[in-house]
């Protein structure tokens, strides 16, 4: 079963959603913290489908980020896992966008 994840609008009032996540597919995004540190978010589904993870590493002083494009020296930490889900279940957390123009903004992952 995949993880879809959404992005909530405030001006919408709703849940959008902006993908799916397929076994053995993982997928990252930048949070800036407010102390201005760079985390990954990285977020997949187990290679049978049963599960999907949801795990924050805060990026080393050698990572940076460029027009989308990240390039990782070492992690500072190892992951750390902040949900493991299964069918039906929902985990959100609020992520800002590495662009230090952007709002905080709700993330919502589920596992179908």
């Amino acid at each position: 079963m995949p993880l879809e994840f959404e992005r909530y609008s405030s001006e919408e009032n709703r849940w959008t959603k902006r993908g799916e996540v397929k076994p053995d597919a993982p997928q990252t995004i930048i949070n800036l913290k407010p102390d201005g540190k760079k985390e990954i978010i990285l977020f997949e589904c187990t290679s049978d489908g049963s599960e999907s993870i949801v795990q924050r590493m805060e990026l080393g002083d050698k990572s940076f980020v460029e027009r989308g494009k990240m390039f990782v020296g070492h992690p500072e930490e190892n992951p750390v896992q902040i949900a493991r889900l299964r069918t039906g279940d929902s985990f959100e957390t609020t992520i800002q966008d590495f662009d230090r123009d952007s709002q905080p903004t709700r993330y919502r992952f589920s596992h179908k």
